[in-house]
């Protein structure tokens, strides 16, 4: 009827049209008012074809009809009640609400169909054809349209955002209106909501099934209890947005049966921005394949972990202060953590069985320029990690080029972080190697170094001419020196095994580490300085940190001055052959490894020659084992240190209860409980 009576009223207003054609070829819209019930609109178009001119009048037409549609249902406000009403949560009807206006406000061009057009005017001026139509529709029709197709396209993005629950619910509402306008509604798009709405019920019906089963399931143990929370996050990972209420008689018939039931968690006590940590996650009693639920605050984890006998390892970047993960398991069994220290960006760092794992800050005027200098901090913390157990040792000491070329090839790392701030470059990454690999490499680097590098060290050098006198000496000899730079860093250390260390990252094969000592006196009767001049000289192997050679050198000189005096002490023959000794020290270290010497182990249990076998390996450069029975063990090592430091390295082999029983030249017999 509402059809009828809006034909009749277009053929009156065509009618009244015609009449007045004779008189004026210009029709405004007041000449047309849309009827009752119906959305509609004009359009207009020019063209140098007639038809082409009336198909643009009706592309405007419809463009205006759609725009129209959209602000009526932006501005219904039954659409959004009836969709946010399909749940009773606020949090997933405030997602629901933001979720639909997102979709609304999608620019779409919907197909409109049943639309009739009637010509308002068509004319043919200065070459060109004008046409001018009206296009009406119904409007309940069109609103049940858009209606349908938004209502259906908000349960495509709920079940994208894992809200199946809510999409299910507005499909099962939605679904007969769909079926009703078939034919008010394009083909294609008919089509297209219908593969949404069957997607959507199959996902449903899944997570349906799921807590079907769960709810039939009788429970006997402690096992099947845990298996049933397990079943329930899975139900909250499919569909989030599944009600609570319904999730409690299934948690009331696990809770008897969780009584003894212990999660823990082991972490880091201090850790920093952008740093990779693992923690070890046990649940007692162990059930075997049991998956956990992982949510983090600041922090870069997994959503979930798989447990394996009770146990499993959780790794993660920290991304954030202040971080905080919790695991959880069917939101009954909970434990969180949470550092008691948290550092902010910077370098810190976590050993996990053979890997190394270092978080490292870099700033620069390029990307790369900051990724370099985070990876230099890296290596830096990793050689003081490693070789000294410190991992601040080496921050402030230059580093030698080739040393940081050949080991930024080892390391992994990923960016955890980054931003631009007044031009200059910050990134925070993740670096990771393997301990072993690191360790070999940095031998290797410092072996390959030319014959006899080394870094010299001079103290208590209170007039300024021994160490430019040694360094002169050294490098006529063909001894390649560390920087002056460097060595200047490592002047006031006395102990060698640190001298060794601190010098790491020059890639020196030795550290020549001088004492002075001075004695001076005026000789009033010659009007004369006599000085005595005690140089104690010790040669450390920097990789070892042991002492491969001392030597000492003692003198006296007079002059008009203390300087002038000393210039002689190191102008004669005796400092010369001094120096000589020293070179020839350093040139002929290919010896300095040569010595066998056997070690003998009489042990209580057989294991200990093993463990034996891992610690010789890490203090000497070549270790051979020769025999072994269930009671004793025989190794043979080449090494440059005497028996007496071999002993007492040996000795302090942790874990261990060893005592001397008899040495003999080259050869010590140990006693091990």
């Amino acid at each position: 009827m509402k059809k009828i009576t809006y034909i009749m009223l277009l053929i009156l207003a065509f009618f009244l049209f015609s009449c007045n054609n004779t008189e004026s070829k210009t029709t405004t819209n007041n000449d047309f008012s849309i009827p009752y019930g119906f959305i509609g609109a004009f359009g207009e178009g020019i063209s140098d074809s007639e038809g082409k001119s009336e198909e643009i009048a009706r592309k405007e037409a419809l463009r205006k009809i759609s725009e129209q549609i959209f602000v009526e249902v932006k501005s219904n406000s039954t659409l959004y009640e009836n969709l946010v009403q399909i749940t009773d949560d606020e949090k997933v009807k405030e997602q629901i609400e933001t979720k639909l206006e997102s979709v609304i406000q999608t620019n779409v061009s919907i197909e409109l169909v049943n639309v009739d057009f009637t010509l308002v005017d068509k004319r043919y001026e200065n070459g060109k054809y004008y046409t001018k139509v009206l296009g009406l529709l119904d409007k309940d029709t069109a609103l049940n349209t858009y209606k349908v197709y938004f209502a259906i396209k908000l349960g495509q993005s709920l079940l994208k955002d894992k809200m199946i629950y809510s999409a299910q619910r507005i499909v099962k509402e939605y679904e007969i209106l769909l079926s009703q306008n078939k034919t008010q509604i394009p083909a294609n798009m008919f089509s297209s909501l219908t593969q949404i709405v069957s997607e959507i019920k199959i996902e449903w019906e899944k997570v349906n099934e799921l807590y079907r089963q769960l709810s039939q399931k009788e429970i006997k143990n402690t096992n099947e209890a845990l298996k049933l929370l397990e079943g329930i996050d899975k139900i909250k990972e499919f569909s989030k947005d599944f009600p609570e209420n319904k999730l409690i008689s299934l948690r009331e018939k696990a809770q008897p049966f969780l009584k003894d039931v212990v999660l823990k968690i082991e972490g880091p006590d201090k850790v920093s921005v952008g740093m990779r940590i693992d923690l070890t996650v046990k649940l007692t009693p162990n059930i075997d394949d049991i998956v956990l639920k992982v949510t983090s605050k600041n922090g870069d984890f997994p959503k979930n972990i798989s447990l394996k006998n009770g146990k499993a390892i959780l790794s993660g970047v920290v991304k954030n202060k202040n971080i905080e993960v919790e695991i959880s398991l069917g939101g009954v069994i909970s434990k969180k953590y949470a550092p008691g220290t948290t550092q902010g960006t910077g370098i810190s760092s976590q050993e996990t069985g053979k890997l190394l794992r270092i978080s490292a800050e870099g700033a620069g005027n390029t990307r790369e320029k900051a990724i370099e200098k985070a990876l230099i901090l890296a290596v830096k913390k990793a050689m003081g990690m490693l070789f000294a157990n410190d991992v601040n040792l080496l921050l402030s000491l230059p580093v030698d080029a080739e040393l940081i070329d050949s080991l930024i090839g080892v390391l992994q790392y990923e960016i955890v972080n980054e931003d631009t701030k007044n031009g200059i470059y910050h990134v925070v990454l993740s670096v990771s190697f393997e301990k072993d690999k690191f360790k070999d490499l940095v031998k290797k680097i410092i072996n390959n170094k030319p014959l006899g590098y080394a870094v010299l060290v001079v103290n208590n050098d209170q007039y300024g001419y021994i160490e430019p006198y040694i360094e002169q000496r050294l490098i006529n000899s063909g001894i390649k020196l560390v920087s002056k730079e460097y060595s200047k860093n490592l002047v006031g250390y006395k102990d060698p095994n640190l001298l060794s260390k601190l010098a790491l990252l020059s890639a020196a094969k030795y550290v020549i580490n001088v004492k002075v000592s001075y004695g001076e006196k005026y000789l009033q009767d010659y009007e004369l300085w006599s000085v005595r001049l005690l140089l104690n000289v010790q040669l450390i192997d920097t990789f070892s940190g042991q002492i491969i050679k001392s030597l000492t050198f003692e003198d006296t000189g007079a002059g008009a001055t203390k300087q002038s005096a000393l210039s002689k002490v190191l102008n004669k023959e005796k400092f010369v052959n001094f120096m000589n000794n020293l070179v020839g020290n350093l040139r002929k270290e290919e010896d300095l490894g040569e010595n066998k010497v056997k070690l003998i182990f009489n042990v209580s249990r057989s294991t200990y020659v093993l463990v034996l076998k891992d610690y010789l390996n890490e203090m000497f450069k070549k270790v051979n084992l020769i025999e072994r029975t269930p009671k004793k063990g025989v190794f043979v090592i080449e090494t440059s240190k005497n028996l007496e430091l071999i002993i007492k390295k040996v000795k302090n082999i942790p874990n261990l209860n060893i005592n001397v029983l008899e040495i003999k030249d080259k050869e010590v017999v140990f006693n091990v409980k």
